[in-house]
């Protein structure tokens, strides 16, 4: 898997939750999001979507900023 697949597939998956369960006010919670982009990546490694380089290496991405 890539990047770009993962974060759009983060994107699809996550930010909706992220976002119903910890955003008020339409004001981004950063924290909340980075936390879930770390653990969806821990998943994909430990899921051998992706390879523990991927892993180590992967930035934050924008949408989590």
């Amino acid at each position: 898997m890539t990047k770009v697949q993962a974060v759009e597939l983060f994107k699809e998956s996550m930010i909706p939750t992220v976002s119903a369960t910890h955003e008020r006010f339409g004001r981004k919670d950063v924290g909340a999001r980075r936390e879930a982009w770390a653990f969806f990546t821990d998943g994909l490694c430990r899921d051998g979507q992706i390879t523990d380089r991927q892993y180590m290496n992967w930035a934050t991405p924008k949408c989590c900023e």
